[in-house]
């Protein structure tokens, strides 16, 4: 006990040493207290001291590199000494950003100082509603008085184009991967304290905002509308008062079924496809309407009366909760063997797909059948949650802070950005005006398409390689299968072959690894049937390709001992 009291003495006497300043015990304890000046260097000082010895102290593994920014502690520390240095310089929302930088610098969604639900921020925001779609960052919603611009393309915010304004607010804009980015860092191209922070404009009070138009560009000049105002949690809870405003849909367009009611949570019966489908886009049990237990209660009993041919649970928007629920939706699932298989359970999911969603996407992906459709997801498998809050002493802004490590279901080394949709779609501009959704209107086509083994063993019939990589290059460019992963697959098609057409698992092999060169177990698989075949040196050649790119390749070695050759040295290009 006594150790842990001195590692913590000698962390708040590092950080003292850093800001230049002794922080005394005090500090930290008058949670809650806005008695500040709004300029005063001395109080925002004593903020800083406290955020930058209670960060590094709650948030868990905070340094330990398993958030995707790979934070130091000496790019972190450097961070706060350069903010302490620079505060008696800084306009009072130009520190506010400052601190949601260093905040940001994790990398982790869940810990963040967020305008969308902290006033005390003091930001405001200019009257359009931005969305990043498929063709680019357009007005999807505007007041009255800027109700022209609604729908059309944003070019430039003030010094930047859109997209490297978007990016650049990403280092306030707490963030895992840039699918997250793209859902919530447009709310901050609209607010008009972090553009002159991050020096996207000149000015605090006025945003110049480039346009498109039928026939030329257009220079819009903005200033603010009003102040934020803390939000819900629900998918439709915007921090922005937009009653009055103008939408990008009509309002004589009916809405996609997905937008279609208000509700948290819904469940529809669409008799023309058989499909049950299900809207849940909010994972917390305080949202108004049916409780979490009851509707899903409710869903299967539908299920089991009606017998539908399809399951389509759409959490494209949930950005979380409670993951406690999860387990009796997927146990709902395993147990109808009907429901539960390729082609009949698919799940929407997407940007807006997070915290508890997310869990609930990785525990479908591990247990069930369910083919994922829509964009990535706002988060990784594995990631930080469950924040506490710490309010800052002085300004009473307040930071949440991640308090567990939620590993992705028996694989806490899953280290990807997110989880991909098996078939792809998003939304453009002209899909929102005409009140479409890509992704529900393309299941059937997707669903009654030939698989890609089908193709490629369509195309063994000719013999003829070239047609073989014709195909996968063709089946891998349409839109639909940007992030589908093809390779295994076409590994799976090789293997089947070994045995009963080696010349054609050959060529399979050849095709997969050439369309794949800096894969280690392509390469090692067309070893291997260069190996039963016989030929010997092309089978040591692509071991060792294989080990080149993957030393770890135990069966490229166990290969090349059983070839008599030693590992040696790949050749630097070819297969």
């Amino acid at each position: 006990m006594r150790q842990v009291h001195l590692a913590a003495a000698a962390r708040a006497l590092t950080i003292a040493l850093l800001l230049g300043a002794a922080a005394g015990p005090a500090a930290a304890q008058r949670a809650g207290a806005r008695a500040m000046p709004a300029d005063s260097a001395a109080a925002w000082r004593e903020d800083l001291r406290v955020l930058a010895a209670e960060l590094p102290r709650r948030h868990p593994l905070i340094f330990e590199g398993l958030t995707p920014t790979r934070l130091t502690r000496a790019t972190f520390d450097s961070a706060v000494r350069d903010l302490d240095r620079r505060i008696p310089a800084l306009r009072r929302h130009e520190i506010v950003v400052g601190f949601q930088r260093i905040v940001a610098l994790i990398g982790d969604g869940h810990t963040s100082i967020n305008a969308s639900f902290d006033p005390a921020l003091g930001y405001h925001y200019y009257p359009l509603r931005l969305e990043a779609l498929a063709d680019g960052i357009f007005v999807v919603a505007a007041d009255s008085a800027h109700g022209a611009l609604v729908g059309r393309q944003v070019r430039r915010i003030g010094s930047m184009t859109a997209e490297d304004a978007l990016r650049r607010v990403g280092s306030v804009q707490s963030h895992e991967n840039e699918q997250f980015l793209r859902a919530h860092g447009t709310l901050y191209l609209m607010v008009p304290e972090v553009l002159h922070a991050l020096g996207i404009t000149d000015a605090v009070d006025r945003a110049e905002v480039v346009v498109a138009g039928a026939s030329r560009d257009s220079v819009v000049a903005l200033t603010p509308a009003g102040a934020l105002r803390p939000a819900g949690h629900g998918p439709s809870a915007r921090p922005v008062d937009e009653s009055g405003w103008v939408t990008m849909r009509p309002s004589a367009v009916p809405a996609p079924l997905y937008l279609s009611r208000p509700e948290p949570r819904w469940v529809e019966y669409l008799p023309a496809t058989r499909t049950l489908y299900v809207a849940y886009q909010s994972s917390m049990p305080s949202t108004a309407g049916e409780a979490i237990p009851a509707f899903i209660t409710r869903v299967f009993a539908l299920a089991d009366s009606l017998r539908p041919e399809r399951l389509i649970l759409d959490v494209r928007n949930n950005i979380g909760g409670e993951s406690f629920f999860n387990r009796q939706l997927v146990l709902g699932i395993v147990r109808r063997p009907a429901l539960d298989r390729r082609g009949a359970l698919y799940a929407v999911i997407g940007r807006g797909t997070y915290s508890a969603a997310q869990n609930l996407v990785n525990e479908l992906e591990r247990y069930t059948n369910v083919t994922f459709v829509g964009e990535p997801t706002g988060s990784p498998p594995a990631f930080f949650g469950d924040h506490e809050q710490l309010v800052l002493p002085r300004s009473g802004i307040t930071v949440n802070i991640s308090s567990l490590w939620w590993a992705a279901p028996l694989n806490p080394r899953d280290r990807r950005p997110f989880v991909a949709p098996r078939y792809f779609a998003e939304p453009g501009s002209a899909d929102v005006r005409a009140g479409r959704d890509p992704v529900l209107e393309s299941i059937d086509l997707w669903s009654k398409r030939p698989t890609l083994t089908a193709e490629l063993t369509s195309a063994l019939a000719s013999a003829d390689t070239a047609q073989l990589r014709s195909r996968l290059a063709g089946y891998r460019a349409r839109p639909e299968n940007r992030y589908a992963d093809v390779e295994p697959e076409v590994n799976a098609l090789g293997y089947a072959l070994l045995r009963s057409a080696p010349r054609d698992a050959i060529r399979v092999f050849e095709v997969n690894a050439s369309t794949f060169p800096g894969s280690a177990n392509a390469h090692d698989s067309l070893a291997e049937a260069y190996e039963r075949a016989g030929r010997r040196d092309d089978a040591i050649r692509t071991y060792r390709r294989a080990l080149a790119l993957d030393p770890r390749m135990g069966s490229s070695r166990d290969g090349l001992v059983r070839l008599g050759a030693e590992p040696g040295r790949a050749p630097a290009h070819g297969s």
